[in-house]
């Protein structure tokens, strides 16, 4: 049995309603959503999973680049 290796986990903005996973035909809403990529390696496979909103980690087999980063919050010191 071969181990799961985490790659990484960020935080990333998904440019439209597929978080990334888009099925060519489907049709989604063009407003970026706040998401998180997952990826993992068992062996020589590295497998996606995508998240935002309220929709739990899904196995994406044909992914799609994140829009970027979600954009971090100023803080106020005054």
């Amino acid at each position: 049995m071969e181990a799961i290796e985490v790659l990484g986990a960020e935080l990333v903005v998904w440019p439209d309603a597929s978080m990334g996973c888009p099925d060519p035909e489907m049709m989604y809403i063009q407003v970026p959503h706040d998401g998180s990529l997952i990826r993992l390696q068992v062996g020589e496979a590295v497998f996606e999973y995508h998240t935002g909103g309220d929709r739990p980690p899904f196995l994406c087999e044909e992914p799609s680049a994140p829009a970027g980063p979600p954009k971090q919050q100023d803080s106020d010191s005054d």
